[in-house]
């Protein structure tokens, strides 16, 4: 999970300001009550600019992302073309876009009418070998975004291939699309409170509204510019654990919000500027009893560079799961933070490896 918490923190930071409060239930006595306090000791005093007020605090909140599954038009594949535009289903769709295809189904059509279902598998799937092992002459579909004509986010579209990759054109065949779509921009039209209208899956007993507004929609590049920057960086490599500059490459790489949001790249390039130092060694510990060889990590960050001291807080608990990918599964890795603005010094708890043997 190093890799998506990396990745939603820097696109979605908002998401990582909430609390868990757990086994209340084990510690609550059996008794009726409209209302219950929690009183919440700290280990310091909280600092003289953090004023804590009522408003600060919010119950029953949990972040929400514009995704929804939805059909799409359905796909004649009369052999005339090569490729076949995906549409979602609606009267209005300048107000969908696609995300990702659920499930490609086919229905070839005989002389007795409708025929046996087909379901197609996506061209860059792991499916190859085991339809090859079953003797059989697979099909499969492939995807391509383009930018929209309408300069409003992606259009996509379809193809159906053999395993081979030679196109498929000698087919009549009905195709059905399982769709997950967002909104485009239009939620990016909503204030605070305007998303509260009740839908099928929600409960009947239920209220909700947004406490604030939808953040813009963030999209890939399709120029191909960070394809080769992301394959090395999947590739893990030590040495982005011994210099700052290193380290400050692999992070960038990640922050798509940064391309592009102005003000989420001044910040990005602000915080990575106030990341002063770092220096990693290999470190024993004895875990369960048996010892266990690491990785620990020091890292010198500016607290000038963040919001407050929580801000530094939270991205180094970040980075404390993200560098778990660069131990191997058998070993572990350990952070600690070292705030040059008070020298004070953080210490996360030991991450087990992510990183497979082979």
């Amino acid at each position: 999970p190093g890799y998506r918490i990396l990745q939603e923190y820097l696109s979605f930071p908002e998401a990582f300001r909430f609390v868990d409060i757990l086994g209340l239930g084990r510690r609550l006595p059996a008794l009726q009550a409209d209302e219950i306090s929690l009183r919440f000791h700290f280990s310091r005093i909280l600092p003289p600019d953090a004023k804590v007020r009522e408003d600060n605090f919010q119950l029953y909140c949990a972040p929400a992302v514009n995704l929804f599954t939805h059909e799409g038009e359905p796909v004649d594949l009369n052999g005339r073309q090569t490729e076949y535009r995906i549409s979602p289903s609606s009267r209005s769709p300048d107000h969908y876009e696609v995300f990702s295809i659920e499930q490609v189904e086919g229905w070839l059509e005989g002389r007795s009418g409708r025929g046996e279902p087909r379901i197609y598998m996506p061209f860059e799937s792991f499916q190859h070998e085991v339809e090859r092992d079953r003797g059989r002459t697979a099909l499969y579909y492939r995807v391509r975004a383009r930018d929209s004509v309408r300069g409003d986010g992606f259009d996509h579209y379809m193809s159906f291939v053999r395993g081979d990759e030679s196109e498929c054109l000698s087919r009549q065949e009905a195709v059905s699309l399982t769709l997950t779509c967002t909104n485009r921009h239009l939620p990016s039209q909503l204030a605070v409170g305007e998303i509260c209208m009740a839908t099928e899956s929600t409960p009947a007993f239920a209220t909700f509204s947004n406490i604030t507004r939808p953040t813009a929609t963030l999209r890939p590049t399709l120029d191909g510019s960070l394809l080769w920057t992301l394959i090395s960086n999947l590739s893990l490599n030590y040495l982005s654990m011994l210099d700052v500059d290193a380290l400050r490459t692999v992070l960038r790489v990640y922050d798509f919000r940064a391309l592009v949001d102005r003000q989420a790249e001044r910040v990005s390039q602000k915080r990575l500027a106030g990341i002063t130092g770092i220096e990693t060694s290999p470190v024993d510990r004895m875990v369960k009893g048996l010892p266990v060889r690491g990785i620990r990590s020091v890292l010198k960050l500016d607290q000038q560079a963040f919001a407050s001291e929580g801000d530094l807080y939270l991205f180094g608990t970040v980075l404390s799961q993200f560098f778990a990918l660069y131990a191997s599964i058998n070993a572990f890795h350990q952070l600690e933070v070292v705030n040059t603005d008070n020298q004070e010094r953080y210490t996360w708890t030991l991450q087990q490896g992510q990183q497979p043997l082979m």
